[in-house]
């Protein structure tokens, strides 16, 4: 299981679990179609805090969703920053896609060890 700073919260999450791996790519795209939905209705006049605020309690159910209940309120605790929020979002999304990234090159061109490489001659 790694282990993730956010908002300098260390969170435990297992990356490679694949379990995990499709709640975090269900999470996401959830997470951009309902912020999709609310970005179409800034434009219908509702109060711009009401859309920023049910935009943080997004974020901060995606967080419940992929790293178990109650790891938003650990994270950020009972104040609604939706900076804080927001970045904690991208610096996790960021580091778990770069840890993914890490094993897909391993698996698609693994290192071959020296007598591995001298039998492909």
């Amino acid at each position: 299981m790694e282990k993730y700073t956010i908002n300098g919260v260390e969170v435990e999450y297992g990356t490679f679990d694949l379990e995990n791996m499709e709640r975090l790519e269900t999470a996401v795209n959830n997470l951009k179609e309902d912020v999709d939905k609310l970005q179409a209705r800034m434009n219908g006049g509702e109060s711009s805090i009401k859309l920023l605020r049910e935009q943080a309690n997004l974020f901060l159910d995606f967080f419940d969703d992929v790293t178990g209940d109650g790891t938003a309120e650990k994270i950020f605790g009972n104040r609604v920053n939706i900076l804080s929020i927001a970045n904690g979002y991208k610096d996790f999304t960021d580091a778990v896609a770069g840890q993914q990234s890490n094993i897909s090159g391993a698996i698609r061109n693994p290192k071959l060890n020296r007598e591995q490489r001298r039998a492909r001659r």
